[in-house]
């Protein structure tokens, strides 16, 4: 099996496949087409903290769901989680070889510079 991806992101099939399975990650996908915090995706999908985290880690391993970290002059840093895509193609070629197309939603450039700073936030 091979992969076609146009990100940056390793995606191998398996973990794209595992995720997608999984109706918990579905309905993650459902509720993140917006950026939220751990808890409202918590509350919108009924999922315990422990179950949520472990879900939001194997979709961000697959690059479904990208992390953001915001600050809020009020309540300090924030982090939050917004699908990173707009749809998953899988097709098959000639000698029977999978692959994966993940369109990329666009990112505004404020999303981009905040990964920026949370990147060099984790470096510091």
């Amino acid at each position: 099996m091979e992969e076609d991806d146009s990100g940056d992101a390793e995606r191998p099939l398996s973990t794209v496949f595992a995720v997608l399975d999984d109706p918990d990650c579905r309905e993650i996908l459902r509720v993140t087409t917006e950026p939220r915090t751990p808890n409202e995706i918590a509350d919108l999908c009924d999922l315990p903290e422990t179950t949520l985290y472990r879900k939001l880690n194997q979709l961000t391993t697959a690059s479904l769901v990208r992390k953001q970290v915001t600050v809020d002059s009020e309540t300090g840093q924030m982090t939050e989680y917004v699908r990173s895509f707009e749809g998953v193609a899988v097709t098959m070629d000639d000698n029977g070889e999978f692959s994966i197309k993940i369109d990329e939603r666009e990112r505004p450039p404020e999303d981009r510079l905040s990964d920026l700073w949370s990147k060099m936030g984790d470096e510091i």
